[in-house]
């Protein structure tokens, strides 16, 4: 956390606007990895306007995938279910396949975790034909172990 904090305070003084979200988000996943998702929230939002402001749809993408799985951890699967349908609609429209796969990931993850094992096999399956497009092995035995579990 500190490291995070020294970096935000050395993109602020930079004028480093781009940094200064990274810093944030950075700073916001390790409150949420410590069980304090409010505060994570109120940083991923901090990002997420000034993404918006510089016109970052790449980052704007991720941060609403970090704010999905964030209110997944606070088991508001239907706010984190519309923030990852935000997030794929951005990484559609960017390119973005790793993305796309990451974020299919966690919708399926989140249908799984409803005891939806038919909605969850249908993400698995989207983000599955995806990693076969770019040849990623390590996510395609990630795909495979989700895929198992249902």
């Amino acid at each position: 956390m500190e490291y995070f904090q020294q970096a935000l305070l050395a993109q602020q003084i930079a004028g480093n606007r781009q940094g200064e979200a990274t810093a944030l988000s950075n700073i916001a996943s390790v409150y949420r990895d410590l069980g304090q998702p409010n505060q994570a929230l109120l940083l991923y939002h901090q990002v997420l306007l000034t993404q918006r402001e510089l016109g970052d749809h790449l980052g704007q993408a991720n941060t609403l995938d970090n704010i999905g799985c964030t209110y997944g951890v606070l088991n508001q699967t239907q706010q984190a279910l519309k923030l990852y349908s935000a997030a794929l609609q951005i990484q559609r429209k960017v390119g973005d396949r790793l993305g796309r796969i990451n974020t299919l990931l966690n919708v399926g993850s989140t249908y799984a975790s409803l005891n939806q094992k038919a909605r969850a096999r249908l993400f698995f399956s989207q983000a599955q034909r995806l990693v076969e497009q770019i040849s990623h092995p390590l996510l395609a035995e990630r795909v495979q172990n989700l895929m198992d579990e249902l």
